[in-house]
């Protein structure tokens, strides 16, 4: 719990939830709370699912210094939706683009927004960028 009241959470999961209320339980050493399920809206714009991750996995590659492991993670991705979430995580974007990301429930919307951004790298330059020295 924050000093103001709100509290950082750490979601673990394959789906996107809106939070309810939450659920008073002094039993217990966690939260509980009600959620309700958001499910992805298909890319029905998209020609194939496989020529858009194909697409994305270019761009990537296109980008010198492509990190091995973010690469074979996108390649194991196992939906458009789950490849389009990894490479919104792995961009330096600003915190509000990526919450815009984190609440969209159109995999199209999530997919072209990534692709725009990868579109936007400069060449030679590393990617993802490497961590801070913070």
């Amino acid at each position: 719990r924050l000093p103001d009241g709100r509290c950082n959470t750490l979601p673990l999961g394959r789906k996107r939830v809106r939070l309810g209320r939450e659920i008073e339980d002094d039993q217990r050493l966690y939260r509980i709370a009600e959620a309700e399920l958001i499910e992805a809206v298909p890319a029905a714009g998209v020609a194939t699912e496989a020529a858009a991750r194909d697409e994305l996995v270019e761009l990537l590659r296109q980008a010198t210094g492509v990190d091995a492991d973010l690469m074979d993670l996108l390649l194991r991705a196992d939906t458009l939706g789950a490849m389009a979430d990894v490479i919104a995580n792995a961009l330096s974007a600003p915190a509000d683009w990526k919450q815009r990301m984190l609440v969209e429930p159109s995999v199209e919307t999530r997919v072209e927004a990534s692709r725009r951004r990868l579109l936007d790298i400069p060449a030679n330059r590393p990617f993802p960028p490497p961590f801070s020295v913070n």
